[in-house]
């Protein structure tokens, strides 16, 4: 059996589709699974019987997870696809560009839009250097 995609990065709050690809039996029925229980939970994610994931609304950890189809004519038959959760946040901050003279002062706003939950807040510093 393989599952489709076979892996997928999905925001908070988001869908995906996946399909089951059932190989030597007759019968192509599949259960859904998300890390080992049936349909998944509110915590890590749940799936539909026709394998429409719904990633939760915040983040758990490990922020990944794993989808598996599970053959209804053998359930030794197996095939997972993983799932790699994404906060889908978006920090803009204002106002942008400016400047500052020598000695001067700046008041920043930072606006937080899209899904998700940050754990910790936002966090400032200066001439911080991006990796």
């Amino acid at each position: 059996m393989t599952v489709t995609p076979t892996s997928a990065d999905v925001s908070l709050g988001a869908t995906q589709q996946f399909q089951a690809i059932v190989t030597g039996s007759a019968d192509t029925a599949v259960t859904w699974e998300v890390n080992g229980v049936r349909g998944g939970t509110a915590a890590a994610g749940t799936i539909s019987a026709s394998g429409l994931y719904t990633a939760p609304a915040v983040m758990p950890s490990p922020a990944s997870v794993t989808v598996t189809a599970v053959s209804q004519a053998n359930t030794q038959d197996t095939g997972s696809a993983s799932v790699n959760l994404k906060d889908g946040l978006t920090i803009s901050v204002a106002p942008n560009p400016v400047s500052i003279p020598t000695g001067g002062a700046q008041v920043f706003t930072a606006t937080v839009t899209g899904s998700g939950d940050p754990a910790s807040g936002l966090n400032w510093s200066v001439n911080r250097q991006l990796q």
